[in-house]
C-alpha cells in the first residue's frame, strides 16, 4: 500500500461523515503502518505490506469516552474545565481539558474498554 491507496481506501471508508465538503487529512508512514487522520478527528492505521486495517472504528463512542474521563477527572480532584478537546487514535479517546480560565492542561486517554490509559497534568 503506497500514500495514495491509504488515502483512497481511508476516504472509501468514512465518505458518509461528511458532505461534498472533505475535511482535512494528515498522513504518513511509520513502522511498517499507515496513519491517516481525517479532520483532526480519528486516525485509521493500515499495514503498508497489505492495506489491512488495523484498528476497528467501532468500539466506545465518543460521548461516553468524554464522560469516563470527566468521572474520572472529577473522582481524583482534577480540575476541569471550561474548554475540552477530543481525539481518536489507535484504538484510543484522547481527552483534553484545560484546568482553569488562567490555563493547564490535563489530558486523559479513554480506552475503548472504558478503562483509563493514562492522565498528564501540565499546570500553568
Amino acid at each position: 500500500m503506497d500514500e495514495v491507496e491509504a488515502l483512497s481506501k481511508t476516504i472509501e471508508m468514512v465518505r458518509s461523515r461528511w458532505s461534498d465538503n472533505l475535511p482535512t487529512f494528515w498522513w504518513d508512514l511509520e513502522d511498517g503502518e499507515w496513519n491517516v487522520t481525517f479532520g483532526s478527528e480519528v486516525t485509521l492505521r493500515f499495514r503498508q505490506s497489505d492495506g489491512q486495517l488495523i484498528d476497528d472504528i467501532g468500539g466506545l463512542d465518543a460521548v461516553a469516552a468524554f464522560r469516563t474521563a470527566m468521572s474520572y477527572a472529577l473522582g481524583e480532584g482534577l480540575k476541569w474545565g471550561p474548554a475540552f478537546s477530543i481525539s481518536r487514535k489507535s484504538g484510543e479517546w484522547h481527552v483534553g481539558a484545560r484546568q482553569s480560565r488562567w490555563g493547564g492542561q490535563i489530558s486523559i486517554v479513554v480506552g475503548d474498554d472504558g478503562s483509563i490509559k493514562s492522565t498528564s497534568v501540565n499546570p500553568k
